[in-house]
Protein backbone atom coordinates (compact mmCIF):
# COMPACT_ATOMS: atom_id res chain seq x y z
CA UNK A 1 0.00 0.00 0.00
CA UNK A 2 1.96 3.34 -0.81
CA UNK A 3 0.62 6.88 0.35
CA UNK A 4 1.16 10.18 -1.14
CA UNK A 5 -0.29 13.29 -0.09
CA UNK A 6 -2.37 12.42 2.84
CA UNK A 7 -3.94 9.20 0.16
CA UNK A 8 -3.36 5.53 -0.01
CA UNK A 9 -3.27 3.36 -2.33
CA UNK A 10 -3.52 -0.30 -2.95
CA UNK A 11 -1.39 -2.31 -4.60
CA UNK A 12 0.66 0.64 -5.18
CA UNK A 13 -1.51 1.79 -7.65
CA UNK A 14 -3.12 5.78 -7.72
CA UNK A 15 -5.97 4.81 -9.05
CA UNK A 16 -7.05 2.30 -6.56
CA UNK A 17 -7.28 5.25 -3.56
CA UNK A 18 -8.83 4.44 0.09
CA UNK A 19 -9.61 6.56 2.62
CA UNK A 20 -7.48 6.95 5.93
CA UNK A 21 -10.25 5.18 8.11
CA UNK A 22 -10.05 2.14 5.44
CA UNK A 23 -6.24 2.21 6.03
CA UNK A 24 -6.64 1.64 9.44
CA UNK A 25 -8.96 -0.71 9.41
CA UNK A 26 -7.15 -2.94 7.12
CA UNK A 27 -4.33 -2.40 9.36
CA UNK A 28 -6.12 -3.47 12.31
CA UNK A 29 -7.21 -6.49 10.53
CA UNK A 30 -5.56 -9.98 12.00
CA UNK A 31 -5.52 -12.84 9.88
CA UNK A 32 -5.37 -16.49 11.33
CA UNK A 33 -1.47 -17.53 10.15
CA UNK A 34 -1.28 -21.20 11.45
CA UNK A 35 -3.54 -24.42 11.58
CA UNK A 36 -3.02 -26.74 14.01
CA UNK A 37 -4.22 -30.50 15.49
CA UNK A 38 -5.67 -30.12 18.92
CA UNK A 39 -5.52 -33.46 20.47
CA UNK A 40 -5.06 -34.66 24.25
CA UNK A 41 -2.20 -35.02 26.25
CA UNK A 42 -0.46 -32.27 28.17
CA UNK A 43 -3.31 -30.36 29.83
CA UNK A 44 -4.12 -27.54 29.72
CA UNK A 45 -3.02 -26.74 25.96
CA UNK A 46 -2.43 -22.77 25.63
CA UNK A 47 -3.76 -21.50 22.89
CA UNK A 48 -2.38 -19.09 20.24
CA UNK A 49 -3.05 -15.87 18.60
CA UNK A 50 -3.49 -16.00 15.06
CA UNK A 51 -4.25 -20.06 14.89
CA UNK A 52 -7.06 -21.97 13.86
CA UNK A 53 -7.15 -25.38 15.28
CA UNK A 54 -8.76 -28.55 14.24
CA UNK A 55 -10.30 -30.30 17.25
CA UNK A 56 -10.16 -33.97 16.42
CA UNK A 57 -10.26 -34.88 20.63
CA UNK A 58 -12.61 -36.72 21.89
CA UNK A 59 -12.03 -36.99 25.28
CA UNK A 60 -11.43 -34.80 28.23
CA UNK A 61 -9.12 -31.27 27.38
CA UNK A 62 -8.84 -27.90 28.95
CA UNK A 63 -7.29 -25.57 26.39
CA UNK A 64 -6.34 -21.15 28.15
CA UNK A 65 -6.15 -18.73 26.45
CA UNK A 66 -4.00 -15.94 26.30
CA UNK A 67 -3.49 -13.63 29.10
CA UNK A 68 -5.92 -9.85 28.63
CA UNK A 69 -2.88 -8.07 29.35
CA UNK A 70 -0.69 -10.26 26.59
CA UNK A 71 -3.77 -9.78 24.34
CA UNK A 72 -4.39 -6.94 21.68
CA UNK A 73 -7.97 -5.69 19.88
CA UNK A 74 -8.49 -8.01 17.14
CA UNK A 75 -6.73 -11.18 18.28
CA UNK A 76 -8.52 -14.38 16.60
CA UNK A 77 -8.28 -17.71 17.70
CA UNK A 78 -10.51 -20.92 16.06
CA UNK A 79 -11.58 -24.03 17.15
CA UNK A 80 -13.57 -25.98 14.66
CA UNK A 81 -14.23 -29.70 15.80
CA UNK A 82 -13.09 -32.61 13.18
CA UNK A 83 -13.93 -35.33 15.83
CA UNK A 84 -17.18 -36.31 17.85
CA UNK A 85 -16.69 -35.05 22.30
CA UNK A 86 -17.25 -38.66 23.73
CA UNK A 87 -20.41 -38.97 26.13
CA UNK A 88 -19.44 -37.42 29.78
CA UNK A 89 -16.21 -35.87 28.46
CA UNK A 90 -15.52 -32.36 28.47
CA UNK A 91 -13.74 -29.72 26.69
CA UNK A 92 -12.81 -26.48 28.74
CA UNK A 93 -11.94 -23.38 26.82
CA UNK A 94 -11.05 -20.09 29.14
CA UNK A 95 -8.20 -18.95 31.62
CA UNK A 96 -9.18 -18.90 35.12
CA UNK A 97 -10.04 -15.24 36.58
CA UNK A 98 -10.20 -14.10 32.97
CA UNK A 99 -14.15 -13.59 32.44
CA UNK A 100 -14.98 -13.75 29.25
CA UNK A 101 -17.34 -10.38 27.41
CA UNK A 102 -21.10 -10.71 28.19
CA UNK A 103 -21.45 -10.49 24.59
CA UNK A 104 -20.51 -13.99 24.29
CA UNK A 105 -22.65 -16.48 23.21
CA UNK A 106 -23.15 -20.43 22.86
CA UNK A 107 -25.42 -21.58 20.71
CA UNK A 108 -26.11 -25.29 21.44
CA UNK A 109 -28.28 -28.32 19.40
CA UNK A 110 -31.30 -28.56 21.80
CA UNK A 111 -33.46 -32.19 21.49
CA UNK A 112 -34.67 -32.20 17.61
CA UNK A 113 -33.76 -34.31 15.46
CA UNK A 114 -31.44 -32.94 12.36
CA UNK A 115 -30.12 -30.01 14.27
CA UNK A 116 -33.03 -28.07 13.41
CA UNK A 117 -33.69 -26.40 17.10
CA UNK A 118 -30.39 -24.44 19.17
CA UNK A 119 -30.88 -23.15 22.78
CA UNK A 120 -28.54 -20.39 23.63
CA UNK A 121 -26.52 -18.91 27.13
CA UNK A 122 -24.28 -16.02 27.10
CA UNK A 123 -21.37 -15.04 29.78
CA UNK A 124 -22.02 -12.37 32.06
CA UNK A 125 -18.91 -10.63 31.84
CA UNK A 126 -18.24 -10.75 35.42
CA UNK A 127 -18.19 -14.39 36.72
CA UNK A 128 -17.54 -17.28 33.63
CA UNK A 129 -14.34 -17.25 32.88
CA UNK A 130 -14.59 -20.69 31.45
CA UNK A 131 -17.10 -22.16 28.45
CA UNK A 132 -17.14 -25.96 29.34
CA UNK A 133 -18.98 -28.32 26.99
CA UNK A 134 -20.01 -31.58 28.01
CA UNK A 135 -20.46 -34.49 25.30
CA UNK A 136 -23.60 -36.58 25.37
CA UNK A 137 -25.12 -39.31 22.96
CA UNK A 138 -26.75 -38.00 20.11
CA UNK A 139 -26.55 -34.63 21.98
CA UNK A 140 -22.77 -32.74 20.66
CA UNK A 141 -20.27 -31.52 20.29
CA UNK A 142 -19.93 -32.88 16.83
CA UNK A 143 -17.85 -32.71 13.51
CA UNK A 144 -18.54 -28.90 12.73
CA UNK A 145 -18.60 -27.33 15.94
CA UNK A 146 -16.35 -24.07 15.90
CA UNK A 147 -15.34 -21.53 18.24
CA UNK A 148 -14.30 -18.13 17.60
CA UNK A 149 -12.42 -16.38 20.25
CA UNK A 150 -11.83 -12.68 19.49
CA UNK A 151 -10.16 -10.44 21.88
CA UNK A 152 -12.34 -6.84 22.40
CA UNK A 153 -9.43 -4.77 24.03
CA UNK A 154 -10.20 -5.77 27.91
CA UNK A 155 -11.67 -9.12 27.85
CA UNK A 156 -11.87 -12.59 25.08
CA UNK A 157 -15.63 -12.77 23.24
CA UNK A 158 -15.88 -16.15 22.27
CA UNK A 159 -18.74 -17.50 19.65
CA UNK A 160 -19.48 -21.31 19.88
CA UNK A 161 -22.02 -22.74 16.97
CA UNK A 162 -22.48 -26.43 18.06
CA UNK A 163 -23.18 -29.19 15.87
CA UNK A 164 -25.20 -32.25 16.95
CA UNK A 165 -24.06 -35.68 17.29
CA UNK A 166 -25.89 -38.91 15.79
CA UNK A 167 -29.60 -38.35 15.73
CA UNK A 168 -29.67 -35.19 17.52
CA UNK A 169 -32.42 -36.57 19.44
CA UNK A 170 -30.97 -35.17 22.97
CA UNK A 171 -30.10 -31.66 23.93
CA UNK A 172 -26.49 -30.95 24.00
CA UNK A 173 -24.88 -29.74 27.14
CA UNK A 174 -22.88 -26.76 27.73
CA UNK A 175 -22.35 -23.64 29.35
CA UNK A 176 -20.34 -20.37 30.61
CA UNK A 177 -19.30 -21.20 34.51
CA UNK A 178 -16.63 -20.60 37.22
CA UNK A 179 -13.70 -22.78 35.88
Amino acid sequence: MGQADGKYWVANNPNAEITNDNATALAQHKVLTSVESLTGGASPIALAVGTRYHNGDVNGLTCTLPAASASTVGDKIEVIYTGILADGFVHKYGTAGEFFAATSLLIKPSNATGNAAYAKDSADGTGDDFLNLTGGTNAGWGIGTTLTFIFNGSQWHVECWGKATGNGSTAATGAFATS
